[in-house]
């Protein structure tokens, strides 16, 4: 068994527009995301956190 542990951190302050809008995530794409990372690589839990919505 492997054991990792991955985050991903943008701060709205010091990240340009352009590269925060690439780590923009709707919801339909966080089901997928939580599917798919299950089914191709066996993870057991994943948790997406966004904050700070300005949409």
């Amino acid at each position: 068994m492997i054991n990792s542990f991955v985050t991903i951190g943008l701060k709205h302050s010091l990240a340009p527009l352009e590269v925060l809008e690439k780590f923009h995530i709707s919801d339909e794409q966080i089901k997928d995301l939580i599917s798919y990372a299950k089914s191709k690589y066996a993870v057991k839990s994943i948790i997406v956190i966004s904050t700070c919505n300005r949409t």
